[in-house]
């Protein structure tokens, strides 16, 4: 089985080797880096492009974009083009209304991600979903994926009316959900492989099937938490809900058909 770690960074601090050292010593074989540009890493795009350069079908990388700026198509046009990334991360605020997500700056920038097959890592909130559902129903040929067990709100009650809305989402075929960030979502941050979160990605499980259910280590932040090897084995070891085909899937396979560059 190919194991795949479908949410890492890599930054100054955690550079290139530190991962595949990590990889190595758990038997994980590939990787998708997502970026995230911040003041200390303000080059982190062109530092994935290195990486993804030196280790072709091992490594994919996303670049981060900031979707709202007005360039926002050309700054994608030139990652993938330019950079030879695979697609393109952006992180969101949960006050946003996304209001701006089918104007047709944003429109021209779908389309491109579209015809290109560039794959979309999205962190955003149970109650954005509503949102990029009009545009998965509107560009059906791309692949969204969406960070850490799409984002539950810990203190949500049963039957979880908001989290439902992420579920809901489902319907869309190219939307994934990344099986990552046990560590945030967790009412007992000592109590490893973290029992109260696995609720959330049965639910998943439920909802989208083991196919679109992505694992990630989210490697480096999951390393003031816990190993390397146990973000890896919360799912290969401690979801026992999961079968052994099921547990394919979650662990390579779905990430392999989420960024074909893999392959």
């Amino acid at each position: 089985m190919t194991i795949v770690d479908s949410h890492v960074h890599v930054w100054q601090e955690r550079p290139l080797p530190d991962l595949l050292a990590e990889m190595e010593k758990a038997g994980v074989q590939k990787a998708i880096i997502v970026g995230a540009v911040r003041d200390r890493d303000p080059g982190n795009n062109e530092q994935l492009a290195e990486c993804v350069s030196s280790h072709p079908g091992r490594l994919a990388a996303l670049a981060d974009i900031p979707l709202k700026a007005e360039d926002a198509p050309a700054r994608v046009e030139w990652a993938s083009k330019e950079l030879g990334l695979h697609g393109i991360s952006h992180y969101l605020s949960p006050a946003d209304s996304l209001d701006w997500f089918l104007d047709e700056t944003r429109k021209k920038l779908w389309s491109f991600v579209e015809k290109r097959g560039l794959a979309v890592s999205l962190s955003l909130f149970p109650g954005q979903h509503p949102m990029l559902g009009r545009v998965a129903e509107a560009y059906p040929g791309i692949r969204f994926m969406l960070c850490h067990i799409a984002r539950p709100d810990r203190s949500e009650a049963p039957p979880y009316p908001v989290f439902r809305q992420a579920l809901a989402s489902a319907r869309y075929p190219g939307i994934f959900v990344k099986i990552s960030g046990f560590y945030a979502y967790t009412e007992r941050s000592w109590d490893y492989p973290y029992h109260d979160v696995h609720r959330w990605v049965r639910m998943v499980l439920e909802a989208y099937g083991p196919e679109r259910m992505c694992w990630g280590s989210d490697f480096s932040p999951v390393l003031r938490h816990s190993t390397y090897r146990q973000s890896l084995e919360i799912v290969r070891t401690h979801a026992a809900y999961l079968t052994e085909a099921e547990k394919e899937w979650v662990l390579g396979k779905a990430a392999l058909n989420a960024v074909p560059a893999l392959v």
